[in-house]
């Protein structure tokens, strides 16, 4: 076996729920599951494949989640301006830019981290893309647990700064404390 093999053959455990998964580097195992990807598992893809191959292989999974989300916006947009109405259609749309800071923090982190990741695997260097995942993975869920944190407890003077009249107050306050429940699994998709 190589060393690629080797390495990724000790760091994958058997959960609990028999799962293969991912250890994070943090010296314990965690208690979720965590799931790194296929690609983890198989053999360096990278130095094998055409580049052609690995170009349609990487990026065709990437385009479908970015049109899976722009289309979740306008479906979105659509039942809640013809089932709630005009104000709520104002309030989403006062109130995304919140969110949009955050996705602006993840896609960074994330983006910086897997160009860091596939140069330590590359090198060899698993363990070191083990730490870099780690530390992304904690960076952006610490930044996402802020946001989420400032969204549910300080929902109306952000709706306030985002430019809300008194009259969308209240949905876009309303709209801001729920959306920051769900800002941690928006961050930490843009990582994982």
């Amino acid at each position: 076996e190589g060393t690629w093999q080797a390495v990724i053959k000790r760091d994958l455990i058997i959960m609990q729920y028999g799962f293969p998964c991912r250890r994070l580097d943090l010296g314990v195992t965690p208690r979720f599951i965590l799931l790194v990807g296929v690609i983890a598992m198989q053999e360096n893809a990278l130095g094998t494949k055409s580049i052609p191959t690995l170009f349609w292989q990487y990026s065709i999974p990437t385009v479908a989640a970015m049109l899976f989300l722009g289309v979740n916006t306008i479906v979105d947009g659509l039942f809640v301006g013809r089932y709630l109405g005009a104000d709520a259609l104002a309030a989403v749309n006062i109130a995304l830019p919140f969110s949009g800071f955050l996705l602006a923090f993840s896609i960074v982190i994330g983006s910086g981290a897997q160009s860091l990741i596939g140069r330590k695997l590359g090198e060899g260097s698993g363990r070191e893309a083990n730490h870099v995942f780690t530390t992304a993975l904690i960076l952006a869920g610490g930044i996402a647990f802020v946001f989420a944190g400032l969204g549910v407890l300080f929902s109306e003077p952000i709706a306030y700064v985002l430019g809300s009249s008194e009259k969308l107050m209240p949905l876009v306050s309303s709209y801001i404390s729920y959306l920051g429940l769900f800002l941690p699994c928006l961050a930490l998709m843009m990582v994982l």
